[in-house]
């Protein structure tokens, strides 16, 4: 089944994005901030530098000669990015998941866990609407963001008797893409619309834009992240409506 994004109810509602990396939120979501009036939080869990400066292959490939150059850059395109909207920035301090050593630690989940909850409980009284990544296994997941999806759906369950709260998963581009050209639409859920208009989709695409270390890390990969976000938002709905320019798709959570 196919149906427009829920609407919410007429008390003030508050919108929370959750973002493995600095980019995620935009490329996955960026229609949806650039079309929301209401403030935005998006909150970035892998933020933090590690102790000692290291070089990866990532940020190498980024243009970086360090991790402490790679972060401190990332922090300032991921501002250049949201500037535009009307968005609130929480950036939570989590090593990427290149810089630890445990790369899937039940004990860095339940801390995230406990993160995405003080959020919730330092809003004022009203309906919150939160997306998190959509996990499509470990093949095709990144760890960070199989990670941020498990306290999410954590969150979920805990906070399944609170009618003001509403989950979403979103589909995480680009895992969704790789996902989608071998399974289909294997996730069988109930598909909630965004309907994008073009000036939108523009606004997404100029956002994206501006993470100009990651345009280049997937340059190096003979990939054009810019035309490859562009043409998934303008195509993924044409099976299921020519009623608008483009659209992203998100799943109620259901616990």
């Amino acid at each position: 089944m196919v149906i427009l994004a829920p609407l919410v109810t007429d008390r003030p509602a508050q919108i929370i994005i959750l973002s493995p990396h600095f980019d995620d939120a935009v490329l996955s979501l960026g229609g949806l901030i650039a079309k929301e009036k209401s403030k935005i939080i998006v909150a970035t869990f892998f933020t933090d530098k590690p102790k000692n400066k290291v070089t990866t292959y990532w940020d190498t490939i980024s243009g970086f000669h360090n991790s402490d150059q790679a972060i401190n850059d990332r922090i300032m395109e991921n501002n250049n990015s949201l500037m535009p909207f009307n968005v609130e920035i929480f950036n939570f301090g989590f090593l990427d998941s290149q810089y630890r050593d445990n790369k899937d630690s039940i004990e860095l989940k339940e801390k995230i866990v406990l993160d995405i909850e003080k959020i919730i409980d330092n809003l004022p009284n009203k309906d919150i609407t939160i997306y998190g990544p959509s996990y499509f296994g470990e093949i095709i997941t990144h760890p960070d963001h199989k990670l941020l999806h498990d306290a999410f759906i954590e969150v979920a369950k805990n906070r399944n008797s609170d009618t003001s709260l509403n989950f979403f998963s979103y589909e995480d581009f680009p895992y969704v893409e790789r996902f989608r050209k071998k399974y289909w639409n294997i996730l069988q859920q109930e598909e909630n619309i965004i309907p994008l208009s073009e000036n939108e989709i523009k606004a997404k695409i100029h956002a994206i834009g501006q993470y100009t270390s990651q345009v280049k890390a997937f340059k190096a990969l003979n990939d054009n992240i810019l035309h490859l976000a562009e043409h998934f938002t303008r195509t993924r709905c044409l099976n299921l409506t020519t009623e608008y320019q483009g659209c992203e798709v998100v799943y109620k959570i259901h616990p």
